[in-house]
């Protein structure tokens, strides 16, 4: 999970604290969001524990990100496009 969030901040240009805090700003949101959901979709972390890792999110924050990124998949290109990106730097980073 350390390495999503530091790949995610990296390619954001945003800090790995960021993701983690209270703020709602526009900059930090989404990657958080996208943070949340690559965790639930491929490692399989329960919704809980992803919370916890976030700040002492609930669950039901948790669910929703993960619920909105999916939508925004279907409705913006960039977004998928940025996940598969994303994605790809994790790869390479496995290897």
């Amino acid at each position: 999970m350390n390495n999503i969030k530091k790949i995610i901040a990296k390619y954001y240009g945003i800090n790995v604290s960021d993701l983690s805090s209270s703020t709602r700003k526009k900059e930090v949101v989404l990657p958080r969001q996208l943070a949340i959901y690559i965790i639930r979709t491929k490692l399989n972390v329960p919704l809980k524990k992803i919370g916890d890792y976030f700040g002492s999110r609930d669950h039901t924050t948790v669910a929703h990100a993960c619920s909105k990124v999916e939508k925004l998949i279907e409705d913006d290109w960039t977004v998928k496009q940025d996940i598969e990106n994303i994605l790809k730097m994790l790869e390479k980073q496995k290897n």
